[in-house]
């Protein structure tokens, strides 16, 4: 049941999208990064909570298995440089809680930044230059 509570994460960048393509279409793209970015790793851990489900839910395990790997190990390597966690160890849930943080701090910043040249790119070709 928390994998699918964790998967509810999309609905926010998704909900950045509609707002910023109808209110502010200027910032779409950095507004849907950035949220997309504070919420990538906790639903690639709940894409991850499918392998349990017998034939589709396999494919999804396994591509929530490599959206996992992707997304995971920044905060994991951040929050070991910075003291919060002892490498090598499994972590307890303080410990994980602050990873998915600086998870989330790392690839908001990544994905805004992605988003921003992508608004600039559009704001330069609908400027015709």
């Amino acid at each position: 049941m928390i994998k699918i509570a964790l998967l509810l994460f999309a609905v926010v960048p998704a909900g950045l999208y509609l707002y910023f393509s109808k209110k502010r279409p200027r910032n779409l793209w950095l507004a849907t990064g950035i949220s997309f970015g504070l919420v990538a790793s906790p639903i690639s851990i709940g894409v991850l909570g499918f392998n349990v489900t017998p034939l589709i839910g396999k494919l999804l395990g396994l591509f929530g298995l490599i959206l996992t790997l992707i997304h995971g190990f920044p905060g994991y390597f951040m929050g070991s440089a910075i003291g919060i966690t002892n490498p090598g160890v499994v972590l307890a849930f303080p410990e994980r809680f602050w990873v998915e943080v600086l998870n989330g701090i790392f690839w908001a910043t990544i994905y805004g930044i992605l988003g921003y040249t992508f608004d600039a790119q559009r704001r330069e070709k609908a400027e015709g230059r």
